[in-house]
């Protein structure tokens, strides 16, 4: 399998992952990368990205460019978490899920809004 196809391939499952569109990791490129270009990635036999499209990739995913190229990338949703972060899942009530998801839109906002910014996130 060509590079460009691992690429591909992966780029696809970290989208998946994380739950973004082409759209969104393009603009979690820092203007770097057009949202035309990065829809691209999808096509793994029509692309040939370069080492700096790899790197601003793998910073957007918050992963090394050798994760990024690893054939073997592993496909569990612990992957894409920065270092000193975990995930947990609970059992909640309708209430509690209501309570959950207005925070998590709120932090969304914040953090987009820092990006907007350029303020830098946490990692």
């Amino acid at each position: 399998m060509k590079l460009a196809e691992i690429f591909s391939i992966n780029v696809k499952k970290l989208l998946i992952l994380n739950g973004w569109s082409y759209p969104e990791l393009a603009d979690r490129c820092n203007g770097k990368l057009s949202r035309a270009y990065v829809s691209n990635f999808r096509y793994g036999d029509r692309i040939n990205p370069t080492l700096e499209v790899v790197d601003i990739i793998s910073r957007a995913f918050n992963i090394s460019s050798q994760q990024l190229l690893n054939p073997n990338l592993s496909y569990d949703k612990y992957t894409a978490l920065p270092p000193g972060y975990f995930r947990k899942e609970y059992l909640v009530d309708e209430f509690q899920d209501i309570t959950i998801s207005a925070w998590e839109q709120k932090n969304k906002e914040i953090l987009e809004l820092r990006r907007k910014e350029g303020i830098p996130d946490f990692r």
